[in-house]
């Protein structure tokens, strides 16, 4: 029984696309005048991106019926695209890329309608041809928020952060320099909003980087990365800091612009924290006071749990990141394992990130399976294996 898109919902797809088609190479307007004064032509279709039957292009990804008849789950697209994308079983098209298109698509509309001011982009897919990790032609398709999970450390999770991360980058993956034991060679495909490709090859000490195949220094294309990890939040010598020092070492930032981001947070129904301020009348150390949603009094930083802590720290820097965003194409690398996070915080901040509310992808790396709830805009992959020779598997 095919699952179809209500007539409210076609209605708002449309709308949200301004009748026109979201493929990004496609132009196509599709309404304008009938071939009667009273009438128009229509050559728009609402597309499932997640299938509208169970055997259906890109199957149904275990979502609930009321998930694959939502907004969540159509793209609008002309009539030739909409066939195109679901010939073939939706071979070449995947649910993620489809859902870059749309919001790249969206996106583009605001920007007509004069709503924003950011350049809009997004990193649809790492293809790894060779490595001393993966097995080769390894394919990761990435969404809003990108699930990356291992049993054992050694899988090549950080390596696939490592290598992203060369977007908009004058460094290269230098860790991997000389590679070992096999010549690494992979691909970034992007829409910033037209579509590149960057292509990334090292042997021995040789380093090339090419832009749409162009050989190039670096990648100067507009894109920024961030990493919150063990490493992100180690300061050398914080017992010596006051808490309001540490904060500002780690986010970058000084004493004023760490006090506007405090004024961004509690907003979210995803913080954890009603409010975090800075206490000017307190000269010690413990100067930051924190109101977490769940208690209805305030804390010092300090006497936080861990996970708690890191909580914290996370949403000021998602409140910077957000700023960022206003303006360029940003993705942030989360590594879980590293930062005391336990299953229910990872499940809460993946639906956090993958909300309306957050302007960038995100990929989030996890040493443990978690028991994660599929939601539209969430690739989830599982790397099989350790060391050399990794399988790449969508869940």
């Amino acid at each position: 029984m095919r699952i179809e898109f209500t007539a409210g919902t076609k209605a708002i797809l449309a709308g949200r696309a301004g009748y026109e088609c979201s493929h990004p190479e496609c132009e196509v307007i599709t309404i304008g005048p009938g071939d009667k004064i009273d009438q128009i032509s229509s050559i728009g279709e609402a597309a499932h991106i997640y299938s509208a039957s169970v055997n259906g292009p890109r199957g149904q990804n275990g979502l609930l019926e009321e998930d694959l008849r939502s907004v969540s789950n159509g793209i609008w697209l002309c009539k030739n695209h909409a066939r195109l994308v679901d010939v073939n079983s939706g071979e070449g098209f995947t649910a993620s890329e489809l859902i870059s298109w749309k919001l790249l698509h969206e996106e583009s509309i605001k920007r007509k309608q004069g709503r924003m001011r950011r350049n809009v982009g997004w990193v649809s897919k790492i293809r790894i041809m060779c490595s001393p990790v993966f097995k080769d032609q390894s394919v990761i398709n990435l969404g809003k928020v990108t699930l990356i999970e291992s049993q054992q450390n050694g899988s090549g999770k950080t390596a696939i952060c490592e290598w992203l991360a060369v977007l908009g980058s004058e460094k290269s993956p230098e860790r991997w320099i000389p590679p070992r034991g096999k010549d690494i060679k992979y691909s970034i495909n992007l829409f910033l909003p037209e579509k590149h490709e960057v292509i990334v090859s090292i042997k021995g000490q040789s380093y090339n980087i090419y832009i749409d195949g162009v050989d190039s220094s670096f990648c100067g294309i507009p894109f920024r990365s961030f990493f919150f990890s063990r490493e992100f939040v180690r300061v050398p010598n914080r017992g010596e800091l006051k808490e309001s020092e540490y904060l500002c070492k780690i986010l970058g930032v000084d004493i004023y612009t760490l006090q506007k981001l405090f004024d961004k947070i509690g907003f979210s129904q995803y913080s954890m924290f009603t409010r975090i301020s800075l206490d000017l009348s307190d000269d010690e150390k413990n100067d930051i006071r924190c109101s977490l949603r769940n208690r209805n009094f305030e804390v010092c930083l300090s006497a936080l749990s861990g996970g708690e802590s890191n909580g914290a720290i996370f949403e000021l820097l998602i409140a910077k990141m957000q700023t960022y965003a206003e303006y360029t194409p940003l993705i942030l690398f989360i590594e879980a394992a590293e930062i005391s996070f336990d299953r229910a915080l990872i499940e809460h901040y993946l639906n956090f990130l993958n909300s309306s509310e957050i302007a960038f992808q995100t990929v989030v790396t996890s040493l443990s399976p978690t028991t994660v709830k599929t939601s539209i805009g969430v690739s989830h992959f599982v790397l099989e294996g350790a060391n050399s020779n990794v399988g790449v598997i969508q869940v």
